[in-house]
């Protein structure tokens, strides 16, 4: 089943969002247990690395 992105309000439909939740989570714990984040911030970190990947991946932006 692909992803919706015609909702945006329903995006994740159809994602088994439990196979991310494991992974993601030890990523948040790691960023705060090595270098001190907040919750907070360990999220805006995460957030930045994935803006970063898709920028890579995106032909013509500057990233």
């Amino acid at each position: 089943m692909g992803c919706k992105v015609s909702d945006s309000c329903c995006l994740w439909q159809g994602v088994d969002i439990s196979a991310y939740t494991e992974p993601l989570s030890g990523l948040l714990e790691r960023l705060r247990r090595e270098y001190g984040c907040s919750d907070l911030d360990a999220l805006l970190v995460l957030k930045d690395i994935l803006a970063g990947l898709w920028n890579e991946k995106q032909p013509g932006i500057d990233g």
